[in-house]
């Protein structure tokens, strides 16, 4: 290999950078990989074989290495914002929000257009907290690329959190309305539904997100807290009855998320003589230690606990 001159180097890099692209198109990533990896013994400083391979390591989950190859590219090439949108989404995902933003400002910088780093900017000021300054700059990206349905579902949580829920309503439906068969974009939809107050619109969502296959867990779990939305809704007024009052505690709990919460409520609940209510406590508890996804053990509260049969199927193996 060192036998070789400078341009035949070059020209065995490019066949193998080729070869790659072709295997790779039949499905052959570790392949495509290996070739990769040999066209830059040839040419250390091909930058679409290092870049290719950089994406490939990172499809592959092989982050470490992706952003070796990211950096490298990057010191080789510093006005690359494609590399520094990649290696800030890796270090996104490793929690490291501080190096990510940095990249993606120095993206912007050389592609003002780049509505990916302007995507990854939001995501790491929704990490830090500043909900303010991520809607701002999601919606920077959606100026550029208004059909970025993960763009207008970030956005929505970041307006969950500033209280604009109307706003963040709309968000929500864009992101549906352009991939409708993501399950967490209709849950998301539905959790924020639910919220309002508008139970049937929040089980629709939840029953398609089930129908499609992803986040199912979530999905039940929200269609658990639809149940008991409706059954709120439609109970009596409180009384003295002390029962009856850690009931409604724990129905608030669990429409909060805080799960432990209202078990330790609803065992408060469970102490009472009125056999209806000693067996809705019953129900609830399944409910709930299938919202806190303890399935062995709601499957085993099952068996003295008729009411709740028709969770047997989703619990029981």
């Amino acid at each position: 290999m060192l036998s070789l001159n400078a341009a035949a180097q070059n020209k065995r890099a490019e066949k193998l950078y080729n070869d790659a692209m072709s295997v790779l198109q039949e499905g052959e990533e570790s392949l495509a990989m290996d070739k990769l990896q040999l066209a830059l013994e040839y040419d250390s400083n091909f930058s679409k074989a290092r870049y290719n391979l950089g994406l490939l390591y990172r499809e592959t989950g092989r982050y470490q290495q992706a952003e070796e190859q990211f950096s490298r590219l990057i010191r080789q090439q510093p006005a690359f914002p494609k590399a520094l949108v990649l290696r800030g989404k890796i270090r996104l995902e490793a929690g490291r929000a501080d190096s990510a933003l940095a990249d993606f400002k120095r993206a912007v910088l050389y592609y003002p257009n780049d509505y990916d780093a302007w995507h990854g900017m939001g995501t790491a000021h929704f990490m830090f907290e500043n909900y303010e300054g991520a809607e701002e700059f999601f919606s920077k990206a959606l100026l550029i690329f208004p059909e970025f349905p993960a763009c207008y579902n970030d956005r929505a949580s970041a307006r969950m959190m500033l209280g604009k829920y109307n706003e963040a309503l709309e968000d929500y439906q864009y992101a549906v309305a352009y991939m409708p068969l993501s399950s967490r974009y209709h849950n998301n939809l539905g959790s924020l539904y639910l919220r309002l107050g508008l139970e049937a619109e929040a089980r629709k969502e939840f029953l398609t997100a089930l129908e499609n296959g992803e986040e199912t867990d979530i999905s039940i779990n929200m269609l658990l807290l639809c149940d008991i939305a409706q059954e709120m809704n439609t109970s009596d007024s409180l009384n003295s009855d002390w029962p009856v009052y850690h009931l409604n505690q724990a129905n608030i709990y669990a429409m909060q998320g805080t799960s432990d919460m209202a078990m330790k409520e609803n065992t408060k609940a469970a102490a009472t003589d009125d056999p209806d209510l000693k067996d809705y406590t019953c129900l609830q508890k399944v409910r709930l230690l299938i919202a806190m996804k303890f399935y062995e053990q709601a499957c085993s509260e099952l068996k003295k606990c008729p009411i709740a049969a028709e969770y047997k199927k989703l619990v029981c193996k």
